[in-house]
């Protein structure tokens, strides 16, 4: 298994900025240090504090991946991958290299509007099923099992899943099931720690002294991740983030930047051999006769 940990940071910060939405005393609370004495008040007062909590209250920030294409879009949350490198290899006393199994799995359940002339399955676009399924999973109800070779769309908008093995119409429409293809199989796993990177940039357009207090919004969230990061497999987390600056990606325009990088040992494992697994064992015992003196001995015949 190869994970990318950009991909679950960034749902986390979108899940969070959804919370502080619905939790503004959690806003509050990291945002008080800028109300410490007169002083600072006079230059992070409650007008920026009252603009962060609108921009967040109204969830006004865009979030996205690095390599988007609505980068454009002010003010936006982006986070990149910044790659890794191996540090720990399998062989010797770190991370292992262990056995393992692979069991079908069930990635969704569903009925089906109907079976069209093709033998292929009708998909009501009001489940959204695109979003769970892939090519190459199994199609399957109790009477009936299939590989998805295609995902289509028909002309009402409905997904179409084709089938390699063609489908009756005589089945029902209910109880379908997309699951891996998989037997079972016995596995050897080999596995590494690898030491990766993940930055978050923030760009905000306007008054520095707000982009400077909404980083410590993006700061605050990110070290409040470590649960989450160790929950997803992330080991050894450090934090750390750049000043303030121009952003160079809108020369014409008063954006401003901050970066937020996230380093941690990611343990990532990978197939060296497999062997398939059994389903079942059967154990049968033959019924045969034994004699012993004038006693007959009858051993009963049956399957484990």
């Amino acid at each position: 298994m190869i994970l990318l940990p950009h991909l679950y940071i960034l749902q986390y910060l979108k899940k969070q900025f959804s919370f502080l939405r619905e939790k503004p005393e959690h806003l509050e609370f990291l945002l008080r240090g800028f109300l410490l004495n007169d002083e600072m008040n006079d230059i992070y007062g409650a007008p920026y504090i009252d603009k962060a909590m609108k921009w967040i209250s109204e969830n006004e920030f865009y979030f996205t991946l690095g390599y988007r294409l609505d980068l454009d879009k002010i003010p936006n949350i982006c986070v990149t991958y910044e790659g890794g490198s191996e540090e720990r290899q399998f062989i010797g006393d770190y991370a292992d290299t262990h056995k393992a199994s692979i069991n079908s799995k069930t990635y969704a359940s569903f009925d089906i509007k109907n079976i069209d002339v093709d033998g292929n399955l009708v998909v009501s676009k009001d489940l959204n099923l695109t979003n769970k399924i892939w090519r190459r999973l199994l199609a399957k109800n109790k009477k009936f099992e299939s590989q998805i070779i295609d995902l289509q769309t028909n002309a009402d908008g409905d997904l179409v899943l084709v089938l390699s093995l063609k489908a009756d119409k005589s089945l029902p429409l209910t109880d379908w099931k997309a699951i891996s293809c998989l037997k079972s199989k016995n596995l050897i796993i080999g596995s590494s720690f690898d030491r990766v990177r993940v930055t978050v940039y923030l760009n905000i357009a306007g008054d520095p002294e707000l982009a400077e207090l909404m980083s410590c919004v993006v700061r605050y969230l990110l070290k409040q991740s470590r649960p989450y990061l160790l929950q997803n497999g992330m080991e050894d987390i450090t934090y750390s983030h750049s000043a303030l600056s121009r952003s160079a990606d809108f020369p014409e325009s008063n954006v401003w930047i901050t970066q937020h990088s996230i380093n941690g040992s990611l343990q990532e494992q990978w197939i060296i051999t497999e062997s398939n697994g059994a389903d079942k064992i059967e154990l049968t015992v033959k019924a045969k006769q034994k004699v012993e003196s004038d006693t007959v001995v009858v051993y009963d015949q049956g399957t484990i």
